[in-house]
């Protein structure tokens, strides 16, 4: 998709995606039987602008704040679990493109929607040679590559056998490009949860990557928009998956505590007073994390870091959006009440948790 053709805010990217929940929904036990999207919701997915929200404003991109990213991501759990993480780690190509040369990053993201699929964790060998590098590396957990068009790997600098240690004394890491018909991709993600994220490992073997197509996180990016100025700001979005599923989790209980007929006087499970308490507790912390997660990733910490100069120390904001509890708030959450209606009202808790449908909302956030 060229620049002409994508959103141009992050708002309109957030509207679509809201668009594709229904879709999304119908979608999902196939979705978990494939392990992996189909084709005709990647397509969907990239016409609403999901992978290329990180594009930046010179490249006719979105450049969407933290907190908007967030909310696609959310939106799109809400939908399918795996969509959403697909999504997640997919639409990172434009943090990596403010990090190459313009005329570089116009050719790699030629098309702003081309996914990538990155494992950041220096997994491989980059040997120095006249031009780049020689890498040979496996990263596991390669989520999105079954779509993607690019790979992206953090690999140690290498001088023969010795790692090149950088201006601090620490081991030299670079993040290396790889189309993906240089990578292979190993057939191992066979999970309960997250089934269809295709997060299986991938390698490469002495696949030479010019210097070029290399960067690091951690020096000054080429775009000196403030969203690519801090380098984790890149991981911004990723409790929108756990956010996301919860919500489905969350509403999915709802639907069913009101059809669930109760054992004589009769009734539903959903005029309970013990199912009123649990699930409006559990709920009141499920926005609660997402509040959680909103103090620290909206679009004001951007413009607040700018006007000070000091994005790069903006650690501590960043520190409380992915905090742990962000996501857990939710998780444990839906888990408590569910077990708990479940436990008390017999056969919904068994019929759902594994039939497909309304049961794969319970199973998408436990992977072994």
């Amino acid at each position: 998709m060229t620049s002409d053709a994508l959103p141009r805010r992050g708002a309109d990217v957030l509207e679509a995606a809201r668009a594709l929940q229904p879709r999304l929904r119908a979608a999902a036990p196939e979705i978990e039987r494939a392990g992996r999207l189909p084709d005709e919701i990647v397509k969907a997915m990239q016409e609403a602008g999901v992978f290329g929200l990180t594009m930046s404003h010179s490249m006719g991109g979105p450049e969407a704040d933290p907190m908007t990213q967030l909310e696609v991501v959310e939106a799109l759990s809400v939908g399918d679990g795996s969509a959403g993480w697909v999504a997640m780690i997919g639409s990172d190509g434009g943090f990596y493109a403010a990090h190459l040369a313009k005329e570089v990053a116009e050719e790699i993201y030629a098309d702003r929607e081309a996914i990538t699929a990155s494992v950041l964790v220096p997994r491989g060998r980059a040997q120095r040679v006249e031009g780049g590098y020689r890498v040979t590396g496996h990263w596991p957990f390669g989520s999105a590559s079954l779509h993607a068009e690019w790979f992206v790997g953090g690999c140690l600098v290498m001088d023969g056998d010795e790692p090149v240690q950088g201006p601090e004394g620490r081991p030299l890491v670079r993040m290396t490009f790889f189309p993906a018909d240089r990578c292979e991709i190993l057939d191992n993600w066979q999970t309960t949860g997250l089934a269809g994220s295709g997060s299986q490992d991938w390698r490469v073997k002495d696949v030479f990557v010019p210097e070029a197509h290399s960067f690091s996180l951690f020096e000054p990016p080429v775009d000196p928009a403030p969203l690519y100025a801090y380098p984790w700001f890149i991981v911004a979005n990723a409790p929108g998956a756990s956010l996301g599923i919860a919500r489905a989790a969350i509403d999915t209980l709802c639907e069913l505590a009101s059809e669930k007929e109760m054992l004589p006087p009769g009734g539903k499970l959903q005029d309970e007073p013990e199912y009123q308490l649990h699930a409006g507790h559990r709920n009141h912390r499920s926005e609660l994390a997402l509040d959680h997660a909103r103090t620290g990733s909206g679009p004001g910490i951007i413009d607040r870091k700018r006007v000070s100069g000091a994005l790069r120390s903006a650690g501590p904001a960043i520190g409380t959006m992915l905090n742990p509890r962000t996501a857990r708030g939710r998780i444990v959450g839906l888990s408590d009440v569910f077990h708990t209606s479940a436990k008390e009202e017999g056969s919904m808790g068994s019929a759902a948790e594994h039939s497909g449908g309304r049961g794969l909302a319970f199973r998408r956030p436990w992977c072994p």
